[in-house]
């Protein structure tokens, strides 16, 4: 018995497996995106395209797909922000898909738009999130500056001589 690679806490089988085995249907478009996350993690490429919207079929290459799928190891679901719009059908889902490829760390950060047709979701696009750069809040002490412990020593002297 595993858990859902979702991040529910759930079993697997009580969890993701019943959609992605077609014995149920998600009843939100965040268990879709968790049943789709599940069904990279266990590399299910016809459930991840019978849960594509029929306009982002033609966009959808199942064979580099796999691919990413087989060579990762996908580590965690982090759901940032849902938005749902129940009068359109719509839903955004902002989320961070963590996972290693070739041994080094990944994110797949997305904003994804999923809709409603004859009452089943599907994943209808997404834009990539692109990273902020770094910006420092306080000002670089230099190596000849007083340290900032309040030693009164030259930071090389004091914690920069520690790191």
């Amino acid at each position: 018995m595993e858990k859902c690679y979702c991040g529910t806490g759930k079993l697997y089988s009580e969890c993701c497996e019943p959609f992605i085995s077609g014995k149920k249907l998600p009843a939100n478009a965040e268990e879709l995106l968790r049943s789709r996350y599940s069904a990279y993690a266990v590399i299910n490429m016809d459930y991840i395209l019978e849960t594509t919207s029929e306009p982002q079929k033609k966009l959808f290459d199942v064979e580099t797909n796999k691919r990413w799928a087989e060579e990762s190891q996908w580590k965690q679901l982090q759901i940032i922000s849902t938005e749902e719009k129940p009068e359109t059908g719509i839903c955004n889902i902002e989320f961070v898909a963590h996972y290693f490829s070739d041994g080094i760390y990944q994110k797949h950060h997305e904003k994804a738009e999923f809709k409603k047709y004859d009452d089943r979701w599907y994943f209808d696009g997404g834009q990539a999130v692109k990273t902020q750069p770094y910006v420092r809040k306080d000002s670089k002490v230099g190596l000849n500056s007083k340290c900032p412990c309040g030693s009164g020593k030259k930071f090389k002297k004091c914690c920069a001589g520690k790191e």
